[in-house]
């Protein structure tokens, strides 16, 4: 999802549903509490203007060692 919304490399996150960014953790803690909601995430770019960027998390099936499903967020 990250990548068809238009998320590269480079990209700082600064805000998610309005809440400002300053480390990783509350990134994570937000997406974690959206599960599969649409979340505003304000992207800044190296050399362009912040902008809005929606990303809705999706779930996904995955097999561990031992061949057990486990569904886990992806984004």
């Amino acid at each position: 999802p990250a990548e068809r919304v238009g998320l590269k490399a480079g990209d700082r996150i600064v805000a998610i549903n309005d809440m400002e960014v300053t480390r990783w953790e509350t990134l994570a803690t937000e997406l974690d509490r959206a599960q599969t909601e649409t979340v505003t995430l304000w992207v800044e770019s190296p050399g362009e203007t912040r902008r809005p960027v929606e990303l809705t998390q999706e779930h996904r099936s995955i097999r561990d060692i031992y061949r057990n499903e486990h569904k886990v967020l992806w984004n």
